[in-house]
């Protein structure tokens, strides 16, 4: 669980360091990003131990070092998290939400990245098994662990950038949180819409920063 203490402490950490960088702390989702000519900069975030992490598309290993959490709170009678995996750097966009304007960070010179938003039953953030779900939350989900609007993307053309055209949406698989905050580990073996079936882990660290 995210304990209140740990959950402010490493909030107030986070976004300390990404508003040096950054200047405003909003956030939102990939979909909804603003267009190119809104784009403000390249930021880094964490990065964590590359040689340990990493996904698998058939037999292609691709490392991640960047771990992204966004905590968006209560929704639905749910606690949302939406965890980002990367490797490389990430650009600040903005997006409109409800009418608010808001920076947010988009994978950039990346190789590979793999994003999931979480939902927790519950008005806090529990470790453990998620399944996917393909439809937004109505009553059959109340009380269930689940995971929704998920992707992978790698690159493919070796541009060292994800495209949109070699992004799959997850319609299918698990996602496992384990460990002892803050050392969580994320496993995940997901199929995506190309059928392909992708595996992979993540135990480095994350830049935890409230959204809500």
């Amino acid at each position: 669980m995210l304990e209140e203490s740990y959950r402010h402490s490493i909030v107030k950490i986070a976004a300390c360091v990404l508003c040096a960088v950054l200047v405003g702390c909003d956030g939102s989702q990939p979909g909804n990003s603003a267009p190119n000519d809104q784009v403000q900069t390249t930021a880094s975030v964490n990065n964590g131990p590359a040689g340990n992490s990493g996904l698998s598309v058939e037999t292609v290993r691709y490392p991640l070092n960047v771990g992204l959490a966004d905590q968006w709170g209560p929704e639905n009678e749910h606690y949302r998290l939406d965890f980002t995996l990367s490797n490389g750097n990430f650009r600040v966009e903005l997006a409109l939400i409800d009418g608010v304007e808001h920076s947010l960070l988009v994978p950039a010179q990346t190789t590979a990245v793999f994003h999931a938003r979480m939902f927790s039953p519950g008005d806090s953030f529990d470790l453990g098994s998620y399944a996917y779900a393909a439809s937004v939350p109505d009553s059959s989900l109340s009380g269930v662990a689940y995971f929704t609007d998920s992707y992978v993307g790698v690159d493919t053309n070796f541009d060292d950038r994800v495209e949109l055209d070699e992004q799959f949406n997850v319609v299918d698989g698990l996602v496992q949180l384990t460990g002892v905050l803050p050392d969580i580990v994320i496993e995940f073996s997901v199929t995506l819409s190309s059928g392909q079936l992708v595996t992979g882990n993540y135990s480095g660290l994350y830049d935890f920063t409230q959204r809500f």
